[in-house]
């Protein structure tokens, strides 16, 4: 310690504490610099993963829409063969006079084969849409 204290008290000792000071003090200073520019760097590289989930979210949602608008063509065609079923079973009895109107409503919902809701549940199934029960369909 006392050897120290001397060459600390001599002008080249004095030069030697003041440049360690200052290496400390860059250290100090290209430490802080190079963590600064590494949480940037993590920073960006976040925002871009939520900028991409985001994005990948809003492509699932919108290919999700997509398939709907697909499903329902089959639904709409098992709405169009369940209606020519229904016109098929019920013009014989048809003569088109207004009073056989409401003998035809009957006549009308025994033909209906009702293949509209085959297709609604397999989109259940499909979509994960819960039942009218309250549980999910598997």
């Amino acid at each position: 310690m006392k050897n120290l204290r001397k060459i600390i008290q001599k002008p080249l000792g004095q030069v030697l504490l003041a440049t360690l000071l200052f290496c400390f003090i860059f250290l100090a200073l290209f430490v802080g610099l190079y963590k600064a520019g590494t949480a940037y760097i993590l920073k960006e590289k976040s925002r871009r993963a939520t900028n991409l989930t985001a994005l990948t979210a809003g492509a699932v949602y919108a290919n999700g829409l997509q398939l709907v608008r697909e499903s329902n063509v089959f639904v709409m065609a098992a709405t169009a063969l369940d209606l020519a079923q229904i016109v098929q079973k019920i013009s014989p009895m048809f003569v088109g006079l207004p009073e056989d109107l409401p003998a035809l409503i009957p006549a009308a919902w025994a033909a209906d084969p009702n293949r509209r809701e085959e297709v609604h549940k397999i989109q259940r199934i499909m979509f994960g849409i819960e039942n009218r029960q309250g549980s999910t369909p598997f």
